[in-house]
């Protein structure tokens, strides 16, 4: 069994740590991966652990969620941040007022602290969701997919996850996250109706194929397998059975 072993060491008051697993794939080896983050401390410190790698199933989705959670993603520092130092990673140190590109786990736990605040382009609303709606609904692409925002499933996710925690005991959030729930359904629903339609055709061309998400680039290759093969074997002459 693949493993890999790191050894840790603390050398600072550390008054917050937050660890969170994801799982990812790479060369020929599942991982399961612990991040370690710290927030607050009074001197620069250093940290790793000891994980050992288990090889677990790493489904398509789980693999374009830990690309997403390490894609560049731009914050506004509220409150000054010390240097932090993790195993290979160095973070900070961060002045007030200014702007910063980090990984996306990370920009999250600088937000959860009230460190920094990821900027709003970064992330899905609303008010977004609400026109990507419209034009997938629209008369203008009822038979076209229309090109879907960078990232659009992992932000959508995300966006799924905060309102669920925020409307828990708020009937008004409530509302607005049956509202967002209501209107993804239908956005998925929508652009799957399109993709089913589009692996039942011929193969299609690269310029017909950049519209579709990664998530839905892999349902398509799949969808178009397995129509073609069942077509094959519905149309083959008996004498050839």
């Amino acid at each position: 069994m693949y493993a890999h072993t790191l050894g840790w060491a603390i050398c600072s008051l550390i008054t917050f740590t937050h660890v969170s697993t994801t799982n990812f794939k790479s060369s020929n080896h599942n991982f399961h991966l612990h991040k370690v983050f710290l927030i607050e401390r009074k001197e620069t410190c250093t940290l790793t652990l000891t994980q050992p790698y288990k090889p677990h199933s790493v489904t398509p989705i789980q693999t374009i969620d830990f690309i997403y959670e390490n894609t560049p993603t731009k914050i506004t520092i509220n409150r000054p941040c010390p240097q932090i130092q993790l195993a290979g990673l160095t973070i900070g140190p961060y002045e007030e007022g200014t702007e910063h590109q980090v990984k996306h786990w990370i920009a999250q736990e600088l937000q959860k602290t009230g460190i920094a605040t990821i900027k709003q382009e970064e992330q899905l609303d609303i008010k977004k969701l609400n026109n990507i709606h419209w034009k997938e609904s629209g008369i203008v692409h009822a038979r076209q997919l229309t090109t879907p925002e960078p990232d659009f499933y992992p932000k959508l996710r995300r966006y799924l996850t905060t309102l669920k925690k925020n409307a828990i005991g708020n009937p008004e959030k409530m509302h607005e996250y049956q509202k967002v729930v209501k209107m993804a359904q239908d956005i998925v629903n929508v652009r799957l109706q399109k993709i089913v339609s589009l692996a039942s055709s011929p193969p299609q061309t690269n310029q017909t194929l950049k519209d579709l998400a990664t998530e839905e680039h892999t349902l398509y290759q799949r969808l178009h397998k397995i129509i073609n093969e069942w077509k094959n074997k519905i149309l083959k002459a008996t004498d050839e059975t």
